[in-house]
């Protein structure tokens, strides 16, 4: 069975599949980012079971980890998430990522000139 065109979610005018991919990238940022500043010393992971992921992984496999479990959730959403949840679960991750991913970029350029 396929979704049709008048049946896929959106947000912002874009399908939440695209978001997903947008959403995904910035996760990538974020978990370079974390890992790149936490072995400069100047930052730390602020989501607590993020944290304790990454003291009991490293950063690698920490990485790989955050990429694929957020991975596995926007694939949900796509798959089979109902409509209005899946606008609703895009437009969290959207509303959370963009801000972290901007205060890496501010503490990046502040560290590394």
């Amino acid at each position: 069975m396929t979704i049709s065109r008048a049946t896929t979610p959106r947000l912002l005018g874009a399908p939440i599949s695209t978001v997903s991919w947008f959403v995904l990238f910035l996760v990538c940022i974020d978990a370079f980012a974390t890992t790149r500043l936490m072995g400069l010393s100047v930052a730390r992971e602020v989501n607590p079971a993020m944290g304790w992921l990454l003291d009991t992984t490293g950063p690698q496999l920490f990485a790989l980890i955050k990429i694929g479990l957020t991975g596995l959730c926007l694939l949900w959403i796509n798959k089979r998430a109902p409509l209005q949840h899946a606008r609703v679960a895009a437009l969290v991750a959207v509303t959370i990522y963009l801000p972290v991913v901007g205060v890496h970029a501010i503490t990046t350029k502040a560290v590394m000139g």
